[in-house]
């Protein structure tokens, strides 16, 4: 069947060939010749699960717990259960899965896709940690296991592979301890993002959850306050329902956020945030996924859709990459709507959004002025060392992703090893130019 996609950005949106199977067997007969790309809940930024001339496969269907063990600590899923569902499972049990995207209805299979982080990476890692193994269907390949010890290559090529190695089958996760059933939320004001990197590096070892939200639409920039969050063994009344973010629904003409209107709405929100009582005990659900109940936020960018920019830069850099940012912004005529920092300790490879540094989000309503001062900001990037989130910004373009990913063609020479036909492609793969 056709059907109509659009990254949740709305920056893509295209009519696609679409198959929904719901048996194995459906998806082990599937197509030989055309190109694929599975997708999840279709709740990426960017078009990573349709596009490129390629079938979209719906794996939503296939959303089963197979086997669970609380002794050992592992449980073993199909790829389109999402995330909420599974710990909501799990809370029964005082069991959790480490690392956790932003909202709940993401599935397992796009995590693995974008190896997301969660909430505190310098502690969790991204979501590779947490995966013991996988099952992987290609059409050239049939079934294959991989993990650590069995296909290494291949575990490590479709761990933040965006769907290019093949079709999640099935995923045994490995759990964490989690008997808190709630979060004292504490906030901690901050006058701007140089006093943000200092405080998430003096305070954020506090905390088992830290982030930021900073206001950048009005003077002086940056200011806003970190989140900390504690985890806490008092019982609350858990609420599991969250906001559908459905990409078709009606949009406001136009957006809500102006250079007039948004410093406004940012003023109204930090108040409501900050007259709010410290170490206020909050759901473990509502914490953990602060987008779960926002889904009109998207909403407010009106016709045109936002860009959402982020960017790891290392710790050495991010002084000068501050000062140079807001140069950049008093000479733009569009406004940023808001931040946020969070702490990052690792190592990037192949394509993943990882690193030792500073991630800094940049929302912003799609506009000609705000991809003018994107592609300031991309120069900026590149002349720091930093790196772009392939899975957030629709606009990066394959010569900046090829300047800030040196492994970008290694990348390209593993998957044409893996696969020659190029079996698997998406809108996402194609503008990157793999």
């Amino acid at each position: 069947m056709k059907k109509k996609f659009s990254s949740l950005d709305r920056q893509t949106t295209e009519i696609c060939d679409y198959q929904r199977p719901d048996r194995y067997r459906d998806i082990l007969s599937i197509d030989k010749c055309g190109h694929l790309i599975p997708r999840g809940s279709g709740l990426s930024y960017v078009a990573a699960s349709f596009g490129g001339g390629a079938i979209s496969v719906g794996m939503d269907k296939f959303n089963r717990i197979l086997s669970f063990d609380p002794s050992t600590k592992l449980i073993k899923v199909e790829a389109g259960i999402t995330v909420g569902n599974l710990q909501k499972f799990l809370f029964c049990y005082g069991l959790t899965i480490a690392v956790q995207p932003g909202h709940p209805n993401i599935t397992i299979g796009g995590c693995i896709a974008c190896d997301v982080h969660g909430k505190n990476q310098t502690k969790e890692g991204l979501f590779d940690s947490v995966i013991d193994s996988l099952t992987l269907f290609h059409p050239s390949h049939g079934e294959i296991i991989l993990s650590r010890q069995h296909n290494a290559d291949i575990f490590e090529l479709t761990c933040g592979g965006y769907g290019l190695t093949g079709i999640i089958l099935d995923v045994t996760l490995r759990l964490s301890d989690q008997s808190q059933k709630s979060v004292r939320q504490y906030l901690i004001p901050v006058a701007g993002l140089l006093e943000t990197r200092d405080a998430i590096a003096d305070q954020g070892d506090a905390y088992d959850f830290v982030y930021s939200w900073n206001d950048l639409a009005s003077q002086p920039m940056g200011r806003g306050f970190l989140v900390g969050g504690k985890l806490d063994q008092e019982e609350m009344l858990t609420d599991w329902s969250f906001s559908d973010l459905n990409k078709n629904q009606p949009f406001f003409h136009p957006s809500i956020f102006r250079r007039e209107t948004a410093p406004i709405i940012n003023a109204y929100y930090n108040w409501n945030m900050r007259r709010k009582k410290n170490g206020l005990l909050t759901p473990i659900f509502e914490f953990t996924y602060p987008a779960a109940k926002l889904g009109f936020y998207f909403s407010l960018y009106g016709s045109r859709g936002f860009i959402e920019h982020q960017v790891l830069i290392p710790e050495h850099a991010y002084k000068s990459w501050i000062f140079e940012l807001l140069k950049i912004l008093k000479n733009s005529n569009e406004t940023i709507t808001l931040a946020s920092v969070k702490a990052f300790e690792g190592k990037s490879n192949l394509l993943r959004y990882n690193g030792t540094g500073y991630s800094v989000s940049l929302d912003m309503p799609a506009t000609p002025a705000a991809l003018n001062l994107l592609n300031e900001i991309d120069s900026l990037d590149c002349d720091h060392g930093a790196i772009a989130n392939i899975y957030k910004d629709s606009r990066l373009t394959d010569k900046v992703v090829a300047r800030q990913y040196r492994n970008l063609d290694v990348f390209k020479q593993r998957i044409a090893c893996w696969d020659p036909m190029r079996r698997f492609t998406s809108s996402l793969a194609k503008r990157i130019g793999i």
